[in-house]
């Protein structure tokens, strides 16, 4: 009889990793059918693909997107420590990357605020790419309005999956809204977890 306890524990935490609440997926979709008689369908959602236009080749990864703007230097310095502590939490996690882009020269001022990390990627004013990911991401502009109206695109972090689509947006100048990040950071975790094959082990 002693051993039906611990029987019970396991069944619980094997129901409860199976039926985690996943996060939503953002931006624009369309629905297609995924075979020939056209009776099964599916959803394509947008995909951050310009991501894959950085010089560092980061793939396959998790990815904490923030942009920051001259001229608002004490909010950028806020964002940069809440963020900086996001990186401290999944520093030894290789599935965690931070992406940083300054689009004004000022608001590389924040860099002294925040300690360098090997798992952060920063992009500076005066890029192409800057430009070119900062036009992508105010696509998701009608979905952040929904959950904060009088937001603008430099005050957002947001949270890219492995298919470079976006899971979440955050103000992350808020204490409890970079808490927010780091939970469904966790989340996310556990749903690749349940949901990528497992390895042989040898």
């Amino acid at each position: 009889m002693l051993g039906v306890p611990a029987i019970l524990y396991l069944v619980y935490v094997s129901i409860a990793e199976n039926n985690y609440q996943k996060l939503p997926v953002f931006g624009p979709k369309e629905a297609f059918f995924v075979t020939a008689n056209q009776k099964v369908a599916d959803t394509a959602y947008h995909e951050l693909r310009v991501l894959e236009k950085s010089l560092e080749r980061v793939t396959n990864r998790v990815r904490v997107v923030s942009v920051f703007v001259p001229g608002d230097g004490k909010n950028n310095r806020i964002r940069y420590r809440q963020l900086a502590r996001v990186e401290d939490v999944f520093k030894d996690n290789p599935l965690i990357w931070t992406m940083h882009f300054h689009s004004g020269e000022d608001s590389l001022a924040v860099l002294g605020w925040c300690k360098d990390s090997p798992k952060r990627l920063s992009y500076f004013a005066g890029s192409a790419f800057v430009d070119s990911v900062e036009k992508s991401l105010w696509i998701y502009q009608p979905d952040w309005k929904g959950i904060y109206p009088d937001a603008q695109l430099h005050e957002l972090t947001f949270l890219v999956d492995k298919k470079q689509r976006v899971r979440g947006m955050y103000k992350t100048v808020l204490r409890k809204e970079t808490d927010r990040l780091m939970e469904d950071i966790r989340t996310l975790i556990v749903e690749y977890a349940n949901t990528e094959p497992k390895r042989r082990r040898r």
